[in-house]
């Protein structure tokens, strides 16, 4: 439940976290900012054009990660365990390998 699960970050559950938060957790695309916002925004008429506030509330509480690959954009993950990130320089897509 992504309701509970904000609430044991410590985040106020609102509609918009709760479907930015849900959106992190079943795409493993690692989104920006603006990949979210046209993603929900036919779902959620109310989420703000920037929806940064809410999506990192939700980096800042923990619940999610905020990756800075490339200086111009900041994407969100919402997978919290131990792992890396690459990007390929040819695609631009990033790939996740596990640490152990």
């Amino acid at each position: 439940n992504v309701y509970e699960y904000l609430i044991s970050y410590n985040i106020k559950p609102s509609v918009q976290r709760i479907a930015i938060m849900d959106y992190l957790l079943k795409h493993k695309t690692h989104p920006c900012i603006d990949e979210i916002y046209m993603a929900l925004c036919k779902e959620i008429p109310t989420l703000q054009k920037q929806p940064y506030t809410n999506a990192e509330v939700v980096y800042e509480h923990g619940a999610a990660r905020m990756l800075t690959i490339d200086e111009r954009n900041a994407c969100f993950d919402g997978d919290t365990s131990v792992h890396a990130h690459f990007q390929c320089k040819a695609c631009g897509k990033s790939t996740i390998f596990p640490w152990k």
